[in-house]
């Protein structure tokens, strides 16, 4: 899946990074972009912040 965290969620970056596997993060100035694979429960956590699928 392909994110935009604002820095001001960065607590969802850290959950991402720990229950997740991370391909890239980029950050832009209004927040962190991740490309990542994640399990749905955590998925169902980030569905605010998705920007699209894989």
């Amino acid at each position: 899946m392909s994110l935009l965290v604002p820095y001001t969620r960065y607590d969802l970056v850290r959950l991402v990074y720990d229950r997740g596997s991370v391909r890239s993060q980029e950050d832009l100035p209004e927040g962190v972009r991740l490309h990542a694979r994640v399990p749905d429960e955590v998925s169902i956590r980030l569905a605010d912040f998705r920007e699209s699928k894989e």
